[in-house]
């Protein structure tokens, strides 16, 4: 489809591009050298991979990141979405130029950053309000930029993740509950930060349960 001339962005009736091939394939099943050619043919192809976004925020970006770290790499450095901008290669840990009409919010994040959840649908706001800018935010980049890192954003979202809550106790208290986990050491500190500083949290599924532990 790609070499007979389809484009690769505009979507039919039913938002499908050639890229959903991609989502649709199981990857298990598929070799890798084949992979490795589409995923070629597409970069050769398409300028901006973050505009392939279905109507329901699925970002078509997702099913490539999920495929080996070179491939991630490549998409990070290819993207124009402000989520990756501090992942990519010599990128400063704050934003290099804030815009007092534009919003920016943080999206905790603990074990990679490719899903199909909280990230697709920040695409697609974004696609829409264009001002409202999303920042992917991992532990470390916490500890390396300190108060002024996160004083620089408007808002932060702690998604949904794993947990390591203590399995013998029905009810248990922050004191006796180790965060194993990066995602819930990011959130804790995330919660104190932004309650100091009083920037506007939200959290979802664990992370909603993260605002509330006594």
């Amino acid at each position: 489809m790609i070499k007979a001339g389809f484009s690769l962005e505009l979507p039919n009736k039913n938002s499908i591009t050639p890229l959903h091939i991609m989502s649709m394939l199981n990857l298990d099943h598929v070799p890798n050298q084949l992979l490795k050619e589409l995923s070629e043919a597409i970069f050769q192809h398409i300028e901006n991979i973050d505009t392939i976004i279905n109507d329901n925020g699925e970002a078509i970006v997702d099913s490539f990141l999920a495929l080996d770290g070179d491939l991630s790499k490549r998409i990070i450095e290819k993207s124009k979405s402000s989520l990756y901008a501090f992942f990519k290669e010599n990128a400063d840990i704050f934003s290099p130029s804030k815009n007092p009409e534009s919003t920016y919010i943080a999206i905790s994040h603990g074990n990679g950053f490719w899903s199909t959840g909280v990230e697709a649908w920040s695409r697609l706001v974004s696609k829409k309000y264009p001002e409202v800018k999303f920042y992917i935010v991992t532990l470390e980049m916490i500890d390396k930029g300190g108060e002024e890192f996160i004083r620089q954003f408007d808002g932060w979202i702690n998604p949904g993740a794993g947990d390591s809550y203590p399995k013998d106790k029905k009810e248990f208290t922050k004191q006796h509950w180790e965060q194993s986990l990066d995602t819930e050491q990011i959130y804790q500190k995330v919660l104190e930060k932004t309650l100091e500083f009083k920037i506007p949290i939200m959290g979802i599924c664990a992370g909603a349960q993260n605002l509330i532990l006594p």
